[in-house]
């Protein structure tokens, strides 16, 4: 009796949350806001709690992520030569085998010539910096240099600066002491990261489905095309990005060496590394590559423009349409306040794991919608009423 009291009081309770949440939804949404903001400020205020967890993780998190990323390239070519007959692990070692190849072809013949490049650089920045004064003076006047100091003293920009440089010199004195344990990090993430790879391929069939057992079974179906789609949107996303990083260092290297540019390989390098950044790196590795020119002969900068006009028809118009299509379907404003988001917040890591970030809560936020869409009327057309046109026409 007592039970089927109690559950007729919880039937009576749960209809009058519906009723209060029909007639007061926009009161209630602001209520559950108001909720979730404070769950997040109570978060903030234990988050010192976690910091067993949080250093955990930043032991974790290199290793893992590089491992999910050569997992994504590697991925494609391990399936082929599945389909083609070969055994999965067979297949996994034969694509080891062939890093191992590439990756001593590499230490061969392109390490040597960035070497010589790296060093020359080193050797000739203080002429570099003397040439750009010289430069300065002639073209602006050397009579004009106290103003232009005076103007920047009056903006504060020296103070600004100066304490700019403070702060960076101070973080590199302290990061001195962490030398060791950043390079006992890059060891451990390169021999920890063939192992996790190797499972991860061998079992990359298995892992969605002993992580979708975790989850209640209602919310398997969910869990599952939730995964679905995070492996597709990041699948394309890596290897899109890496292979329009390769294809862009490529095309930077023939153009440089063929109006002969110098430092032509750490700059078409720098200029695919840089590509990972959407937008913004290829600015950067623009200008890098503009300094040199200007020092080098002032005639290389009409070549540069027409090596960049073939580059940028070649990336947008060919390789990128190819590679990544529309499948994340991002604007570029969007992506630009991303990166100047996650930049601001997490620097250089932000920049190269924002926009993969923001496709995964972009998904998540899409299923939560599709979800509220179909269990509540907040979306219904009917519920608009009939319209004014056909009111008016009555």
């Amino acid at each position: 009796m007592y039970c089927g009291k109690l559950l007729d009081e919880v039937r009576k309770m749960h209809h009058k949350m519906l009723s209060f949440y029909k007639e007061n939804k926009l009161l209630f949404t602001l209520v559950v806001m108001l909720l979730i903001f404070l769950n997040i400020y109570l978060f903030m205020q234990i988050v010192s709690v976690f910091k067993p967890v949080r250093l955990a993780l930043g032991i974790v998190s290199p290793p893992l992520i590089a491992s999910v990323i050569s997992f994504y390239v590697l991925k494609p070519f391990v399936d082929f030569l599945e389909r083609h007959h070969v055994s999965r692990v067979f297949s996994i070692f034969m694509v080891f085998a062939g890093i191992l190849i590439l990756i001593t072809i590499a230490f061969l013949f392109i390490v040597p010539i960035m070497n010589n490049q790296i060093a020359a650089i080193i050797q000739e920045t203080p002429y570099y910096w003397q040439e750009g004064l010289l430069f300065f003076q002639e073209k602006v006047g050397a009579d004009r240099l106290p103003d232009i100091l005076n103007t920047i003293q009056q903006t504060d920009l020296i103070q600004s600066a100066t304490r700019y440089t403070q702060n960076i010199l101070t973080a590199a004195v302290d990061g001195v002491g962490s030398v060791i344990s950043v390079t006992a990090q890059i060891i451990i993430t390169i021999f920890t990261v063939p192992f996790v790879l190797y499972f991860m391929l061998v079992d990359s069939e298995k892992i969605p489905e002993r992580l979708t057992r975790l989850t209640p079974t209602k919310y398997r179906p969910t869990i599952q095309r939730f995964m679905s789609n995070v492996d597709s949107q990041l699948g394309v996303y890596v290897r899109g990005q890496l292979f329009v990083a390769l294809c862009v260092a490529i095309i930077f290297l023939i153009g440089y060496r063929a109006i002969g540019l110098n430092y032509f390989l750490v700059l078409a390098i720098i200029a695919g590394i840089f590509n990972l950044v959407p937008y913004l790196g290829s600015f950067i590795s623009g200008c890098l590559a503009v300094i040199v020119a200007l020092f080098q002969d002032p005639v290389l900068i009409f070549y540069l423009v027409v090596v960049f006009a073939i580059e940028q028809i070649l990336e947008n118009r060919v390789i990128q349409p190819i590679v990544l299509g529309s499948q994340l379907n991002m604007h570029p404003i969007t992506i630009l306040f991303v990166l100047l988001i996650s930049g601001n917040l997490f620097g250089v890591v932000g920049l190269l794991l924002g926009v993969p970030t923001y496709a995964v809560i972009k998904i998540i936020l899409s299923m939560f919608f599709e979800h509220i869409e179909k269990t509540t009327d907040l979306y219904d057309d009917n519920a608009l009423g009939e319209p004014e046109d056909s009111i008016l026409k009555k």
